[in-house]
């Protein structure tokens, strides 16, 4: 019985010290899309627009770790034909802080992400096959941003971020191939933590 007191009380301890550096909170995100291929001159963007739910740990008063997911809109036109793909990603962000000056601290944070597809679609007037985005696609970031502090706990958060495929995004085919096919966004991520 003192066993199981004992861990029940360590277990406590250990879960409300992680609680008191733990923060959670949403965002929302338009973004400017394009696709890198091995012909860069007939590439158009696209605007999309990402949301998602953020989890960020802190392990000491400048770094922290932040995690989630993110509902992912993917595109980009090349020679008149319209790629598009939806994907649920989960990043894995190591985030440096700055010191507080007054209710703003400023960030940097990079690492990489997982992308799983949830769906894609190929609009074009011509009658191709165009082949099937990727089930799994690895991507690398970057963001800098600011963080203003609110009431006891919460702060909005907005920042700058770029997100490079370093994996192919597209299925080759026999009709339509690329020797590099990379997703890649750059946009402004707004939210709050809490």
């Amino acid at each position: 019985m003192k066993k199981v007191f004992f861990i029940s009380l360590l277990s406590l301890t250990f879960s409300t010290i992680i609680a008191q550096d733990l923060k959670m909170g949403l965002f929302l995100s338009p973004s400017i899309n394009s696709i890198n291929t091995n012909d860069f001159s007939s590439d158009k963007k696209k605007i999309g627009f990402n949301y998602g739910y953020a989890i960020e740990y802190s392990f000491t008063e400048n770094h922290s770790i932040e995690s989630g997911f993110e509902i992912s809109k993917k595109s980009g036109e090349i020679d008149n034909i319209n790629y598009k793909s939806h994907y649920l990603t989960f990043p894995a962000y190591i985030k440096m802080k700055s010191r507080q000056f007054g209710y703003f601290t400023y960030f940097a944070k990079t690492g990489p992400s997982i992308a799983i597809k949830l769906r894609d679609n190929v609009e074009s007037s011509i009658n191709q096959n165009f082949g099937d985005a990727k089930n799994l696609m690895i991507l690398m970031n970057v963001a800098l941003g600011a963080e203003y502090s609110l009431k006891q706990e919460t702060s909005l958060i907005a920042e700058l971020y770029i997100k490079n495929g370093i994996t192919q995004g597209w299925k080759d085919n026999g009709d339509r191939s690329y020797e590099t096919f990379l997703f890649n966004q750059f946009g402004i991520s707004l939210g709050f933590l809490f």
